[in-house]
């Protein structure tokens, strides 16, 4: 896949920087080659990263407008740098139609106000997971209510994705290398809800 996207993307360098210490340890070619969760190759193949080849190196994040790539450090692939459990999305696509989470928190005999509950997944091969998941809201009204004592510490520009119809979502544990640009999917049971394109991940 990398020589393919060689033939076809020019090459435009930047840091790999570590992510603990802010130092750069090494370069790459195009943020476009990597991914979130994906582990740095040594050598020939990937950056030299100086005295740190004793451990494992894995991508955290991106930022486009500097170019740099984060990245982190351990014996395993579950570094705390790597595990979020919280997302937001865009506009989410209902299969059933726009009433689609009012009919959910109303099977589960709660107000679409709050959200509803439903398992979801980022990525096809990984297992479904619980999560809260918060529809809509068209202001800061009503935070000091009992049933959204968890959301009363959020600033208030972390509403501005609900007022357009975006999605809050809050997993039951973290997940591993949640990305945005990937694809939420959410389930009831059996039942495929919808998707939405995960925008940022939180906190």
């Amino acid at each position: 896949f990398t020589n393919f996207m060689k033939e076809y993307s020019a090459p435009k360098p930047g840091p790999f920087v570590d992510i603990e210490t802010g130092i750069i340890v090494g370069e790459h070619q195009g943020l476009h080659f990597w991914t979130a969760g994906q582990r740095i190759r040594l050598g020939k193949q990937g950056p030299q990263l100086g005295n740190r080849n004793s451990e494992r190196g894995y991508i955290v994040s991106k930022d486009v407008e500097t170019q740099t790539i984060y990245v982190c450090f351990c014996d395993h692939d579950h570094h705390p740098a790597l595990m979020a459990d919280t997302l937001f999305t865009n506009t989410p696509h209902w299969i059933g139609g726009r009433d689609t989470p009012s009919r959910v928190a109303e099977s589960q005999k709660r107000s679409q106000i709050f959200g509803f509950q439903c398992d979801f997944r980022f990525q096809h091969a990984h297992r479904l997971t619980k999560c809260e998941v918060i529809n809509r809201m068209s202001s800061n009204e009503g935070l000091e209510h009992t049933s959204r004592k968890g959301l009363a510490g959020m600033a208030n520009w972390e509403y501005r994705d609900l007022r357009n119809r975006g999605l809050i979502v809050s997993c039951a544990e973290p997940q591993r290398a949640l990305t945005p640009g990937q694809y939420a999917v959410f389930y009831s049971g059996e039942e495929c809800l919808g998707s939405a394109r995960i925008e940022r991940v939180g906190p």
